[in-house]
């Protein structure tokens, strides 16, 4: 046991005096290791909370991208269905048309040949009735072959020059192409249509002046050459004024003549074929070539 040691204090008196050092110190580190538990469960739930709207707004815009998408390749296949339909459409068309343009030229080019063979019987058998029928049934089928001949050339040239445009509305080929140059011409000659029987002396000069001939009936000499024959064969029909007018220059006549001789044969007429060519006022030249 160890040995006592007094010290004199001087007061006799006792006094106390608590002094509190490591109990307190000590209950204190529990309050502060709890205080930042707390504190980082709360970040840990902010973090997460914060995360998740990211998360759903991310996946929200994401689904808004691929609808855009989907609505986006979902015209462009609409689009191209429509584009390939019109394209469809009008190759049908086109097939249409140019089988029509066939299909009439070849029945126009069938009836000729009926008009020209009961024409020729007319011509044998005198009956005038038949023949006027079948002069005018040529004049209109030989209207019809011409008509044909310049659709179907149009029809060609409007393949050839077409720009492939998407979408574009099909265009008919034109059934009734008219050239200028013929639409002039009948418009300055008054008598074209109304005058049966020069109309049909025009429509036969045409047709030997192309077929047998070799003119080409657009150009400028067809028509000076058929202005040329038509006033030849019909003086009376030309007033002064007309002749005074000028209109289309006139063949020269040894350039007509020298083209009349190719292919030039010789037809004698007999009297009752005359007297039907005058009674039907047609130049004996025009009726000689129906006659074999």
């Amino acid at each position: 046991m160890p040995a006592e040691t007094k010290i004199d204090v001087g007061d006799t008196e006792e006094s106390s005096v608590d002094v509190n050092v490591s109990p307190e110190e000590k209950e204190d580190e529990p309050q502060e290791v709890e205080a930042a538990a707390e504190t980082e469960t709360a970040n840990e739930d902010e973090l997460d909370e914060y995360s998740s709207g990211v998360k759903s707004r991310i996946n929200e815009l994401t689904k808004r991208f691929r609808e855009e998408e989907r609505q986006k390749q979902s015209a462009i296949e609409y689009a191209e269905n429509i584009q390939r339909e019109n394209a469809d459409l009008k190759s049908r068309m086109e097939a249409l048309d140019k089988n029509y343009l066939e299909q009439f030229e070849s029945r126009v080019s069938s009836e000729l040949e009926t008009a020209k063979r009961v024409l020729k019987e007319a011509h044998e058998t005198g009956d005038i009735d038949k023949l006027v029928e079948a002069q005018e049934a040529l004049a209109e089928l030989t209207l019809q072959k011409t008509t044909a001949k310049s659709s179907k050339e149009a029809s060609v040239v409007a393949e050839r020059e077409e720009q492939p445009a998407p979408q574009a509305a099909p265009q008919p080929a034109p059934q009734q192409a008219v050239d200028p140059k013929a639409e002039k011409w009948a418009k300055e000659n008054e008598w074209f249509g109304q005058d049966e029987v020069m109309t049909y002396a025009a429509f036969g000069i045409h047709r030997r002046m192309v077929e047998d001939e070799g003119f080409d009936p657009s150009s400028d000499e067809y028509y000076a050459e058929i202005d040329n024959r038509l006033r030849t064969e019909f003086p009376n029909k030309f007033d002064s004024k007309a002749k005074s007018n000028g209109g289309r220059k006139v063949a020269s006549a040894e350039s007509s003549a020298s083209r009349k001789k190719s292919g030039r044969k010789t037809v004698r007429l007999t009297p009752s074929q005359v007297a039907i060519a005058k009674r039907l006022n047609v130049p004996l030249e025009e009726y000689a070539k129906y006659v074999k």
